[in-house]
């Protein structure tokens, strides 16, 4: 289900992530992304158990479903 705000809590973390369609993620926060980039598209994917953030420069973030422990989002 593709969605445009997503806010999530992972179980190792006290802190919550947000993320929205438009919103740039920076290669200093997020070590993974090779330049900062453009939320393209933000998918939850309850049939593979994952969320897919993809930014306009084809990186992405994946975060398990297993690992969250608190998921909000609005379409």
């Amino acid at each position: 289900m593709k969605v445009n705000t997503l806010i999530i809590q992972t179980k190792n973390s006290k802190d919550s992530l947000t993320f929205k369609v438009g919103q740039t993620l920076t290669s200093d926060k997020f070590e993974l992304l090779t330049v900062d980039s453009p939320i393209n598209y933000i998918n939850i994917n309850t049939k593979t158990g994952f969320i897919e953030i993809k930014t306009n420069e084809d990186n992405f973030l994946w975060y398990s479903l297993n690992d969250i422990q608190f998921l909000s989002f609005n379409i």
